[in-house]
């Protein structure tokens, strides 16, 4: 699992108040149809919380379900949970917001249903 590197951006909101956020995407390569892991980590540093959007735009199979965990870690290889989202059966998208959170983050795919498959994307920004 390769280890993506950081991508900042700095944000001024309105009566001037500016912060550094980094973009973060944890979204599979291609339609997911068995339980995986995202293909890449995010160092996101000194984050201290991430807002990430689910937007599961395919799905297919029989009682198709998708449950994503975000996970992190401080060394890049013993990842714990950070939180979920909802369950998915149906497209759409959710938006949350996971913290506080440690250097390193992943997603956790787990596909259940008959000939399940999902396209989805995660993405979002580290603060």
């Amino acid at each position: 699992m390769a280890t993506k590197a950081a991508r900042y951006k700095h944000t001024t909101q309105t009566g001037g108040r500016s912060y550094r956020s980094q973009d973060v995407d944890l979204s599979p390569a291609a339609a997911v149809t068995a339980d995986a892991n995202s293909p890449d980590t995010e160092d996101v540093g000194a984050a201290s919380c991430l807002r990430l959007t689910l937007n599961v735009s395919a799905r297919s199979g029989t009682s198709p379900t998708l449950d994503v965990k975000i996970q992190h870690s401080d060394d890049n290889t013993t990842f714990r949970d950070l939180g979920t989202f909802a369950q998915k059966t149906a497209t759409g998208s959710e938006v949350k917001t996971f913290g506080p959170c440690a250097r390193f983050i992943r997603a956790n795919y787990d596909v259940g249903g008959t000939t399940p498959s999902f396209t989805f994307t995660i993405r979002g920004e580290a603060v």
